[in-house]
């Protein structure tokens, strides 16, 4: 059952549409993200995977991505449901076997059984404090398969950075360049920032990663202005 109050549920219907619009304008490297991801897929020998992905959202990352797989069992998990629909449209053409998943995913992650070939963690650990960090990755380690990858894009501050100057240092950029969101999108991102995120640099992701035995993790793709990136691990 879902405890979640009508102004929680509300702020996560608001949060998907904005990630939505973020998405399709790709201020946030999504479309460089989804290459790399795409480059990873068909280096693969393995043409059938089973992949787990936390947080989501209308799935077109993970579609784009493993497009053209052959055999994809898919499970998506994301808190919010407007998205959730927006998935299910995408993937009704798809000969993927899926399933989606509406919930928190600190929570969601506990009832699965693995193992998955593949976890794709999107956007989605930067909300998570440090404890929480370190228990969904202690739930990912648990579902991976032996041979299986962990894929975290997210937002990355540079090594060392402190919390606030990557906040500030994000929504000025945000500011000067997002200039197709509405005045109440850009409140939105700020409040979701200042209020939700805590992100951490990679050498504090890969020592939490590396406690869960997920390996040291391996820097896939980083965005010219130091906002964003991608980082694999394989155990």
């Amino acid at each position: 059952m879902n405890m979640e109050s009508n102004d929680h549920q509300g702020a996560h219907h608001d949060g998907g549409l904005l990630f939505k619009d973020l998405i399709a304008h790709n201020y946030m490297c999504h479309s460089e993200i989804t290459k790399s991801l795409r480059s990873w897929a068909w280096k693969q020998e393995k043409r059938s995977l089973r992949i787990l992905d936390l947080g989501c959202g209308d799935g077109s990352v993970a579609q784009a991505a493993f497009d053209g797989v052959d055999h994809i069992q898919y499970y998506g998990i994301d808190i919010a449901s407007n998205l959730l629909a927006i998935a299910r449209t995408h993937f009704e053409p798809s000969h993927w076997s899926i399933e989606l998943l509406h919930g928190d995913l600190t929570e969601m992650i506990q009832q699965l059984h693995g193992p998955f070939d593949f976890v794709l963690a999107g956007y989605a650990l930067s909300y998570l404090d440090n404890k929480q960090k370190s228990s969904i990755l202690d739930n990912i380690r648990l579902v991976l398969s032996p041979h299986g990858t962990l894929m975290i894009y997210d937002l990355l501050p540079r090594t060392g950075e402190r919390h606030d100057d990557f906040i500030q240092r994000l929504l000025q950029d945000a500011e000067a360049n997002w200039d197709l969101l509405s005045r109440e999108q850009h409140t939105s991102f700020r409040q979701h920032l200042e209020n939700r995120a805590f992100p951490i640099d990679q050498a504090e992701l890969q020592q939490l990663a590396y406690k869960s035995s997920l390996g040291k993790g391996e820097l896939i793709f980083r965005d010219k202005a130091e906002h964003y990136g991608l980082i694999s691990f394989s155990h």
